[in-house]
């Protein structure tokens, strides 16, 4: 639980650097994922040491070690969505730190979430911008071209706007801490 905590903490700062600078530093990511190799190496050895056995201090740092090489892995899914230009490499990189402090689980629960809350946020602003009309219009044929063509082209949107996919990343966080408390 409290690498989860601190996970959504880290999303929290991300997300507090992507709101003002519109960047999500990598001395904030590096250093995240960092301190989760970090953590997760000493709580294992704390633990094993607490209980007196040598084994048990190996099984559980490698199962610690494990869990957070695999939420590093399930934040790298978003690639694939840099790819597709869907995200920014700083949001990405910010997956992958949330991972590997948080955990495999921990980090798709909040992929999945942020990814539900930014596209009901995104679909609000459009709704509510100036041209946000023209907007889900263009989002809808551009939909409809790519499953009628199965031609991929990278989307081109509005470039005079920005959204910070790095706040939905920290609220999908939050939401998944309270769905693992839950």
């Amino acid at each position: 639980m409290y690498f989860q905590i601190l996970a959504a903490a880290a999303a929290t700062a991300g997300a507090w650097a992507d709101f003002r600078t519109h960047k999500i530093p990598n001395r904030l990511t590096v250093t995240c994922l960092g301190i989760g190799v970090i953590l997760r190496l000493t709580a294992g050895i704390w633990i094993g040491i607490s209980a007196g056995e040598v084994r048990q201090m190996i099984i559980t740092t490698g199962g610690f070690l494990a869990d957070g090489a695999l939420g590093f892995a399930v934040g790298c899914i978003g690639i694939l969505l840099w790819f597709l230009g869907a995200l920014k490499a700083g949001d990405v990189k910010l997956y992958m730190a949330v991972g590997a402090i948080g955990g495999g689980r921990f980090c798709l629960n909040t992929e999945i979430f942020s990814i539900l809350i930014g596209g009901a946020a995104a679909f609000l602003v459009m709704l509510f911008r100036k041209n946000g009309r023209e907007a889900l219009k263009r989002l809808w044929l551009y939909g409809k071209s790519l499953i009628l063509t199965r031609t991929y082209r990278k989307y081109e949107g509005d470039s005079s706007s920005y959204f910070c996919f790095g706040c939905m990343i920290a609220a999908g966080a939050w939401v998944s801490l309270l769905y693992s408390v839950i």
